[in-house]
């Protein structure tokens, strides 16, 4: 045996629950080097048990010293102890896997994890047999943990992230469908402020934004329907003692010609026409009470120049029934008689009127076979009663003007008067109401 060789005895059983172990040293001459005998040293087994106990980590880890023949010196189940390993049924078959001096560790089908270490300076083993749930608890505990912790910062996420979408898009979307009905032409709308940030701001502006529209639309639409019913009532009042004025002397010179009932016919006539020109200024008529009057203005003109005037109607029926302001088209007919007619002699001054429906409202034609008027003539007629030229200085037609000027106002510049004459064949008038 050499000197510096430790060994350990098989421990031995020295009485009941009584553990003890030896560590014995071989004795030689120092001169000759010779065996002079062996010391052995016997242990308490506590101190072993202390040592492990201080190790030990794991509530169910088991600690166990074996030597190089496998035999027990120490086991955590101390019945086992001065044993031989493989007589320990209880112990995981993983154990005898490992080599000496290994720092492996695997996990057999009982779910153990298992470190085996040499000790220095002896020829014993360090077994430490590890539940695998115990060792790895904290860690399964932590991703437990670290889990539950993700998952409930993705649901916190998602409520604060659907909270804030909808406490920010919320009244925003709100303030996007008034300004869509504001687009629409909705001005009744207003934005319920319910908060003092920037929505609420917002909110504000666009409320005060709406009543200033609201308030300017009615100060621009109250003021251009004054305008325009002014504009109306001076047309109609510029019309009616111009026609009425020739209507009386023609009266005055038939009744000192004739003083017959031929007078008193042309009086009641004309009282209709008055009748018609002044009740209802402001109300639309049918196109048949437009007809009407125009008969009456004819049969009048008739009375006062011998029958000289043809009026023919071409136009449905259906059509008499159609809406339109008044006093359109007995001015145009008194431009003929006075402008078209002026120079014809006989009893075939024919005047034809013809209406149709169109798309856009009605379309009435008015043709007359008077003198008729040369290219130059009817262009400046037109741009006259369009205001295109200086009206001062060229005098239109003031029954031809104040009805183009009156259909424009009622029912937009698309609509109005178009003149077509040629010298010698006569004139035609577009009328085109809506």
């Amino acid at each position: 045996m050499n000197a510096s060789q430790k060994y350990s005895n098989m421990a031995i059983d020295k009485g009941k629950n009584f553990y003890v172990f030896s560590v014995s040293r071989a004795i030689r001459d120092i001169h000759s080097t010779e065996n002079l005998g062996v010391i052995s040293i016997y242990v308490d087994i506590d101190l072993l048990r202390n040592i492990c106990s201080g190790i030990k980590t794991l509530k169910d880890e088991r600690i166990v010293i074996i030597d190089k023949k496998d035999r027990i010196i120490y086991d955590s189940v101390e019945k086992n102890i001065s044993s031989s390993l493989r007589d320990n049924p209880d112990l995981p078959d993983i154990i005898y896997d490992l080599n000496e001096n290994s720092a492996l560790k695997k996990l057999d089908k009982k779910g153990y994890v298992v470190f085996r270490n040499e000790i220095e300076g002896a020829d014993w083993s360090l077994i430490r047999i590890m539940p695998e749930k115990q060792l790895f608890y904290n860690v399964y505990k932590a991703n437990v943990w670290f889990m539950l912790i993700v998952l409930i910062f993705i649901a916190i996420s998602f409520v604060l992230s659907f909270l804030i979408a909808y406490f920010v898009t919320s009244p925003l979307n709100k303030l996007i469908q008034k300004m869509n009905k504001v687009q629409d032409g909705d001005l009744n709308v207003s934005f319920k402020v319910n908060s003092t940030d920037e929505f609420g701001y917002l909110g504000k502006c666009f409320n005060s934004m709406i009543r200033k529209i609201n308030d300017m639309v009615n100060e621009i639409y109250v003021s251009n329907f004054r305008k325009k019913q002014a504009e109306l009532n001076a047309l109609q009042a510029q019309i009616n003692p111009h026609f009425l004025y020739n209507t009386l002397e023609s009266i005055r010179m038939t009744a000192e010609l004739n003083d017959d009932e031929d007078a008193a016919s042309m009086i009641h006539i004309l009282s209709k026409l008055f009748r018609y020109s002044v009740n209802t200024i402001d109300k639309l008529v049918y196109v048949r009470d437009e007809i009407e009057n125009l008969k009456n203005y004819i049969k009048l003109q008739n009375y006062r120049f011998s029958n000289q005037f043809i009026l023919n109607l071409n136009m449905d029926e259906s059509l008499y029934v159609y809406p339109m302001i008044k006093l359109i088209l007995q001015p145009i007919v008194e431009n003929s008689i006075i402008h078209g007619f002026d120079n014809k002699k006989g009893n075939d001054c024919t005047i034809t009127i013809t209406a149709s429906k169109t798309e856009k409202g009605i379309k009435f034609e008015l043709s007359d076979n008077g003198q008729g008027m040369t290219d130059e003539q009817s262009a400046l007629l037109n741009n006259s009663i369009n205001d295109f030229i200086d009206s001062e200085n060229k005098k239109p037609s003031i029954g031809l003007k104040n009805v183009n000027e009156r259909i424009k106002l009622h029912y937009g510049d698309e609509y109005g008067l178009k003149i077509w004459s040629k010298a010698g064949v006569g004139t035609k008038i577009i009328v085109e109401i809506g």
